[in-house]
């Protein structure tokens, strides 16, 4: 008899399945297998988010003083509630970042000085890359309205060294629904709506980070308008917003040049980390390698933190779930209590037709003090 039972015998077929995917593939039909895996992993992290991202789509529009229309309801007056419960949350915790290196051995004294002024500047430096004070004053406000705050570091040492800080909005990141609290525990994440113009591209492939020949490729299909890669009606709606953009001169996104939607992408292969940069919209993709030959630690370059942490759930709380629904009722008692002042300072009466014969005097008296009407009694 077999020591295991039929579902670990299936869940072991399975995986081999998975691997044999891979097996004895070159590199083309390789990264063509990786695009296939990497896009459903998107398409799964997308509808995953969903739900809560027209949640908190609610947050940030009432953040913004933006508010629905009520029925019925004469006034909409956005009173900051809600952003400024945030905007103090925030200020509670905007302390500078500072750090002060402390020599281990007297020998070490003049190389502490070298790494402390290093570290000041890097974080004093107001360059597009830097500006790590402000990145992360908009980091913790993402994670009180978002419940998670996403960073993304890298360190470049050729042909100089060269690093950058970015806060990645939540809707553009990408993960593995039940992949857990700790991003490194997921099999796949990535980042997309990454624009980049055809200039950006071929400058890319030029110093070597793209392929030449896929970057001509993508440029050739997304200059055919009538191109379409999907016959599936729900894939090509649901990638629709990797369309390339400013191809038209009537659309209000027209900037003068192609803009393309990119997505990077790190994903799994038989153990080992991928690093995928394509097209999704083109099926095209523009760099494939192991990640660890672009990363030697080969852990993910996001440091991301939940303010409410929840073992098994990425997408956990947020300081948002338990300010949103008081400030809303503040607000929306606010605007029917003007609603009904409106109401009785300005609403309809009845009066007697035979009694006040001319109604215009009487309606102008309603605005004149000590107005003097004439009546029939």
């Amino acid at each position: 008899m077999s020591k295991y039972s039929s579902s670990e015998v299936k869940s072991d077929d399975l995986l081999l399945n998975l691997e044999d995917r891979f097996n004895g593939l070159n590199k083309e039909q390789l990264v063509e297998q990786a695009m296939n895996v990497a896009m459903s992993q998107i398409m799964a992290s997308t509808d995953f988010k969903k739900p809560r991202m027209a949640k908190l789509n609610k947050y940030w529009e009432l953040y913004d003083g933006k508010i629905q229309k009520k029925l019925r309801q004469l006034f909409n007056v956005p009173i900051p509630v809600f952003s400024g419960m945030v905007d103090t949350l925030n200020a509670q915790y905007d302390t500078p970042i500072r750090l002060d290196f402390k020599e281990g051995d007297p020998s070490d004294y003049f190389k502490v000085k070298k790494i402390n002024g290093a570290f000041q500047m890097e974080i004093m430096n107001s360059a597009l890359n830097s500006k790590w004070d402000s990145k992360l004053r908009l980091g913790r406000k993402h994670g009180i309205i978002n419940g998670r705050t996403i960073l993304e570091y890298t360190v470049a040492s050729e042909p100089q060294y060269e690093s950058s800080l970015n806060v990645i909005n939540l809707k553009n990141f990408n993960f593995q629904p039940r992949g857990g609290l700790y991003l490194e525990n997921h099999l796949f994440a990535g980042t997309e709506d990454i624009e980049k113009t055809s200039y950006e591209l071929i400058s890319g492939a030029n110093t070597g980070v793209y392929d030449k020949n896929q970057v001509k490729e993508l440029i050739k299909r997304s200059s055919d308008r009538d191109y379409l890669p999907y016959n599936d009606k729900d894939k090509s709606e649901r990638l629709s917003r990797f369309k390339p953009l400013g191809l038209d001169a009537d659309n209000h996104s027209y900037v003068g040049q192609s803009v393309f939607k990119l997505a990077s992408h790190i994903l799994e292969i038989k153990g080992e980390r991928y690093y995928l940069c394509f097209h999704p919209w083109t099926r095209t993709w523009l760099r494939f390698e192991k990640w660890s030959e672009i990363s030697s630690s080969d852990l993910y370059p996001w440091v991301t933190y939940a303010t409410h942490e929840d073992d098994e759930n990425f997408l956990s709380k947020s300081f948002a779930d338990d300010l949103y629904p008081s400030a809303d009722a503040i607000v929306a008692m606010f605007n029917q209590e003007l609603t009904n002042r409106e109401k009785r300072n300005f609403g309809a009466r009845a009066y007697d037709k035979e009694m006040f014969t001319d109604v215009r005097k009487l309606d102008e008296s309603m605005h004149r003090p000590d107005a003097l009407v004439p009546a029939d009694t």
